[in-house]
């Protein structure tokens, strides 16, 4: 099998998108350049000791030109490779990357052992290096034969200063329950949103710190054990165990806090603060990170700023509500709600159906305004449970994803429909202020933008807005069962004894837009 066959193989494996071979002769050489797509990369020229590309940036981005090298590992040799490093720099103005294994060092402190390095090969090495214009090295390892990973960010990076968010791993440490302690005790008498956001502020404080600390640790635990894992005597065996304890439980830590990020919930066996977990985060940021808008007049837009003004605009003309006519709508409602199940719907909530539905939540779901998960909650619950429970004015967050005929629903027209289905007032009051009390602020590269205030709209992701959705779809199902009962519509069956299946055919032209209107459904 021929090398470029092996690595069109090793190519699948790692999920690269291209590659490009330079068979080896023999048993001796071999090199290969792999990458992913959106990179526009030339070959311009290859041998069996290097391959040069030209990257090509695209847009704002300038080309840079990017050489995988290798020097012959024959030191009689050595001269060619220098020449060959010397030639490669003159062929080009382009910025240099030149990655590979030089088979040299540029300093005699750079290798173990007590031979020295030849002067010739340190002094020929350090002039080729100057003379062919190359500047910063990275620093290896312990071998000189490792994979080399270099990644491409497309333009000045952007830090995005990180929101408050509790940490899952943090309900591990006793010192977190003693400061949820002390801030929910001192802020007695304030509101329980204020409340809420101290003890947030807190805990946030405490575990940003402790997090910095841990990663610390967590290093000079991997070079310990290192250090320690050849001792055989009493004492080395006894600190490697102590060692490795705290090692273990700061990598379960980790694993946690990556593992919440990730959002995997399926994941449950496995190995901890695995590359999956890291993967999964970075493929999620990638997903979700915005590079550029399309603005008015179809003009691109980059900025942060002109970005904002663009979303935030789009998403107030989308819940801006629009009155339509719901009257052949609501003359087919009829009443279905009895007295009794009206009961059953206003009586008071009790903590036990608060504390059931907040434990049903994923421990790892997206934390509100105050950064605070459920699994806060359901750790602390002995501290926070009485008081938050059934508390007015209070707020939550929701993860959104808001698109097509939710986003379009009529908050007037659902508390109609909801009416003349018999629903009590009270409960269609209730109802409403559900999704009529929701603001939204979007977030553009950790910037908040907004706010926007909607005037329709049921939240994707809200456990009630389903529900909600049926009860404003039974307009629709009573409009067809009326056109049914007048002949204007007839059913179609897929099987014998299978239910007739209603359609808009022959529906009279301004009902359906009527219906359509209401729903917020465009024909295409």
């Amino acid at each position: 099998m021929s090398g470029t066959n092996r690595m069109e193989g090793l190519r699948v494996k790692l999920k690269y998108e291209n590659c490009f071979v330079v068979d080896a002769v023999g048993r001796c050489g071999g090199l290969a350049l792999l990458w992913n797509g959106g990179l526009d990369i030339e070959v311009v020229g290859y041998s069996n000791h290097y391959i040069d590309t030209t990257v090509r940036g695209g847009g704002v981005t300038p080309n840079w030109r990017l050489t995988g090298y290798y020097s012959h590992p024959n030191r009689r040799r050595r001269q060619d490779s220098w020449d060959l490093l010397r030639y490669l720099s003159s062929t080009s103005t382009l910025p240099w990357v030149v990655l590979g294994d030089f088979n040299d060092i540029l300093w005699d402190y750079e290798k173990k052992g007590r031979v020295p390095h030849p002067t010739w090969l340190l002094r020929g090495f350090r002039e080729a290096v100057r003379e062919s214009g190359l500047g910063r090295s990275i620093e290896g390892g312990s071998s000189d034969h490792l994979p080399i990973l270099l990644r491409i960010n497309s333009g000045d990076r952007v830090r995005v200063r990180r929101r408050p968010r509790y940490d899952n791993a943090w309900g591990r440490n006793a010192a977190c329950r003693n400061i949820v302690e002390h801030a929910w005790s001192i802020t007695q008498g304030l509101s329980i949103v204020s409340r809420l956001e101290e003890c947030g502020r807190r805990v946030w404080g405490w575990g940003s710190y402790l997090n910095r600390v841990e990663r610390e640790e967590f290093r000079r635990c991997k070079d310990q054990l290192g250090n320690l894992r050849g001792r055989r005597d009493a004492e080395g065996v006894r600190r490697f165990g102590e060692v490795q304890n705290r090692y273990l439980s700061l990598l379960q830590s980790q694993s946690d806090h990556w593992k919440q990020r990730a959002k995997e919930w399926w994941y449950t066996m496995g190995d901890q603060n695995s590359k999956f977990f890291h993967n999964s985060v970075n493929r999620k940021r990638r997903r979700n990170k915005i590079h550029a808008l399309r603005g008015d007049g179809g003009t691109m837009v980059t900025g942060k700023t002109q970005m904002g003004v663009i979303i935030c605009r789009y998403f107030t003309e989308l819940f801006t509500s629009h009155a339509g006519t719901d009257s052949p709508v609501l003359r087919c409602l009829e009443s279905r709600i009895s007295s009794e199940q009206n009961t059953n719907l206003t009586c008071p909530i009790s903590s036990a159906e608060v504390k059931a539905a907040t434990f049903s939540m994923h421990p790892d779901k997206s934390p509100g305004p105050d950064g605070l998960s459920p699994a806060f909650y359901q750790q602390y619950w002995d501290i926070l449970g009485d008081e938050t429970t059934g508390v007015p004015g209070g707020f939550g967050a929701l993860k959104v994803d808001m698109s097509k005929a939710y986003d379009r629903v009529e908050w007037n027209f659902m508390g109609r429909v909801m009416l003349e289905l018999g629903f009590s007032e009270r409960w269609v009051a209730l109802m409403r202020e559900c999704v009529s009390t929701v603001q939204y602020r979007v977030l553009v590269e950790g910037n908040e933008w907004g706010q926007i205030d909607p005037g329709r709209d049921l939240r994707q992701g809200d456990p009630l807005s389903p529900y909600l959705f049926l009860i404003v779809a039974e307009g629709l199902s009573a409009m067809l069962r009326e056109q049914e009962r007048e002949g204007a519509l007839h059913g179609f069956r897929v099987a014998r004894g299978a239910p007739a299946v209603s359609h808009f055919r022959n529906v009279h032209s301004e009902d359906k837009e009527a219906v359509c209107e209401v729903l917020g459904i465009h024909e295409q």
